[in-house]
């Protein structure tokens, strides 16, 4: 694969990388002080404005972002991915290509941080929460995430799927994947971004599952092994007027399992089209 542009941030880069068949996908790698991790330590409120961290924090945090399909099916309303699937259409990323990606990401970001192995960051992780659904890749996520755990030791690796059928067999694997190398070194998100079954049909597909059955998977996910610190998260990308209701959140959630983070929306053409303007005035947040 080759890079075909690349763009830097106050705390990292993204890149765009073109692959043999000239499909093209989006791969990141950022830092952050250990400061803003907000699991294990008590905080219930974590507002951060990635502007305000500088590219020194690799040791702190280091988070790589991949791509596990070239364009995506789903086609959420507010993805700029799905000018891309216009273009070339799309296709799951072979096991190569996912490693592949890691790869670049961290020697490129040791170009920035003097050639730091990501082993000795006190929190590495590889996420992956790029371009595409990975329950619909799951052979080829799977023994990906096995390999980098291989070479990667230490790393922290994320799963982000919005909860498709496809997904209950995907957390099934993933439990026994994590069990090769002992508990809580997986994450798992739900990228669900309302509370409302019926906005989530219209914002992403109407082949999701309700937030009822995503909680039977958080808890199932979260009770795996004995005392997880680490919950399944809840990410919502809010837009004005989404349904976020923390009443309907209490009721089909389980605390125990799940902890909820809230982003913006980047706002881009496909956005506009469908009216999704972002929650947040502050850019670049998490």
């Amino acid at each position: 694969m080759n890079e075909l542009n690349s763009k830097r941030f106050t705390n990292g880069f993204v890149s765009v990388l073109q692959l043999a068949d000239g499909k093209l996908i989006e791969t990141t790698s950022t830092c952050l002080p250990l400061g803003t991790e907000v699991r294990l330590t008590g905080k219930t409120d974590n507002k951060i404005d990635i502007n305000g961290y500088s590219i020194d924090h690799w040791k702190d945090k280091w988070m790589v972002g991949i791509s596990t399909q070239s364009g995506c099916p789903i086609r959420c309303k507010f993805c700029a991915v799905n000018r891309l699937t216009d273009r070339q259409g799309w296709r799951n990323l072979s096991v190569d290509e996912l490693i592949q990606q890691a790869s670049y990401a961290i020697c490129k970001a040791q170009e920035l941080n003097g050639g730091l192995d990501p082993n000795q960051s006190t929190l590495f992780r590889i996420l992956f929460t790029r371009m595409g659904e990975p329950s619909l890749n799951i052979d080829n996520v799977c023994d990906a995430i096995y390999q980098l755990k291989l070479t990667y030791p230490k790393a922290r690796i994320q799963i982000s799927t919005i909860g498709l059928t496809k997904s209950i067999e995907l957390v099934d694997r993933l439990i026994e994947l994590e069990h090769e190398f002992g508990k809580d070194w997986l994450e798992l998100q739900f990228s669900i971004h309302s509370t409302d079954d019926k906005f989530r049909r219209w914002l992403q597909t109407n082949a999701i599952l309700s937030n009822a059955e995503i909680n039977v998977l958080a808890q199932k996910w979260h009770r795996a092994f004995k005392d997880r610190p680490w919950k399944a998260t809840l990410n919502f990308a809010l837009a004005k007027d989404t349904p976020f209701v923390i009443d309907d959140l209490k009721r089909d959630f389980d605390s125990k399992s799940v902890f909820v983070k809230v982003s913006p929306i980047n706002e881009n053409p496909v956005s506009d089209e469908n009216s999704l303007e972002t929650l947040f005035t502050y850019q670049n947040s998490i």
